[in-house]
């Protein structure tokens, strides 16, 4: 009886040892379906000032400073993996299709019907050293448009960096994203995050997200910057190494200029993505 207690005892320990610590290497893995729902809204106010003659046009549609704006939109996605190769790399296809905006300026509904496309497809592989590289969109030669988007997608791949080691409990880990934003001038982001291990429970490991982020946009005659921070959490499957829940929120300050305008305001962006991996 001491003998089963004492190993009931050391395997209770274990278990209580083996889940104050995750592995944390966000991945695609081979032969699976991963569902994606991402909601946006974002809330905007904004004062502008300047060139008199266009704020006159637009107080005469309606619009008065200040400008208060609601955005919101959901996007659905299906992303497919196939078979791992000798080479332990896989393919990868992409799916998105973005829904109808709804929008409202200063409490008045605007709809603006957007003409829905077919699902743009992006067909890409993951590497041997599990990195994600974009190779086509829609199984054709990218144009510039698509080469940029390629090419933005596989920047921000290489840049995201996980901890080489099993984090514990409490413990903190910081992802540093600076990218250029092709096609659009001299415009940059910097995105920092750092995620938090608040518990393991049940094969899930929950993170607390503190987010900064900022950007510069400077395309022809528009230079504008958006600052902020925020937070969040994620929910991480551990037998998948990939999230399943994630959501944040983020207040920016928004300054720059657009041709003869002024635009100073603030920027309110909630971001909900809920995952089904099959």
């Amino acid at each position: 009886m001491k003998k089963i207690t004492a190993l009931l005892l050391l395997f209770i320990a274990v278990k209580a040892s083996a889940q104050q610590t995750v592995l944390f290497k966000m991945k695609y893995m081979p032969q699976r379906t991963y569902g994606i729902l991402m909601n946006m809204k974002a809330e905007i106010h904004a004062d502008l000032s300047g060139n008199q003659e266009i704020i006159d046009k637009l107080k005469e549609k309606g619009i008065t400073m200040p400008l208060v704006a609601d955005i919101g939109f959901n996007t659905t996605g299906t992303t497919k993996t196939g078979v791992l190769g000798a080479d332990n790399s896989f393919p990868l296809t992409m799916s998105f299709q973005i829904g109808q905006p709804n929008i409202t300026l200063n409490g008045k509904s605007t709809p603006i019907p957007i003409p829905q496309k077919p699902a743009e497809i992006v067909y890409a592989h993951v590497s041997a050293d599990g990195i994600l590289k974009g190779d086509s969109i829609s199984g054709k030669k990218a144009d510039s448009s698509g080469k940029a988007a390629l090419q933005l997608m596989n920047t921000v791949q290489k840049n995201i960096k996980f901890p080489d080691h099993p984090i514990k409990v409490g413990e903190s880990f910081t992802q540093d994203v600076p990218f250029n934003m092709p096609n659009m001038g001299n415009s940059s982001v910097d995105s920092k995050a750092v995620y938090t291990l608040v518990s393991i429970t049940d094969g899930k490991a929950y993170f607390d997200i503190s987010q900064t982020i900022n950007m510069k946009m400077n395309i022809q005659q528009a230079q504008v910057t958006i600052a902020g921070s925020g937070s969040g959490k994620m929910v991480y499957s551990i037998k998948d190494s990939f999230p399943i829940s994630y959501n944040t929120i983020i207040n920016m300050n928004v300054d720059g200029a657009v041709s003869t305008v002024t635009v100073k305001g603030s920027l309110v962006l909630n971001l909900d993505m809920a995952y089904d991996i099959k």
